[in-house]
């Protein structure tokens, strides 16, 4: 695996051309959720959601993911969802 596809995978960044959106996801605010529920509707996949982790979508968007570069030049929106650790 090269140094760049490593700086990929850790951004974290999908890009829905669907929905126009980039999803730039963080571990514990919902991520797993929406990845989800985004499969879902745009590649029309049915997921089994009663696992306990929730990571079925995730093993359907490495063709999805890109780079910082990519997400910022692309033309779509950009957006993350984060949660209020106070009340966690």
């Amino acid at each position: 695996m090269s140094k760049l596809d490593k700086i990929t995978i850790r951004d974290n960044i999908t890009s829905w051309p669907e929905f126009n959106i980039n999803f730039w996801a963080i571990n514990k605010n919902g991520s797993s959720t929406l990845t989800n529920h985004f499969v879902q509707t745009a590649d029309n996949i049915k997921l089994n959601l009663n696992n306990d982790y929730g990571q079925d979508g995730k093993r359907q968007i490495t063709f999805r993911r890109i780079n910082r570069e990519k997400a910022l030049s692309n033309g779509q929106r950009n957006f993350t969802i984060v949660r209020d650790p106070c009340t966690r």
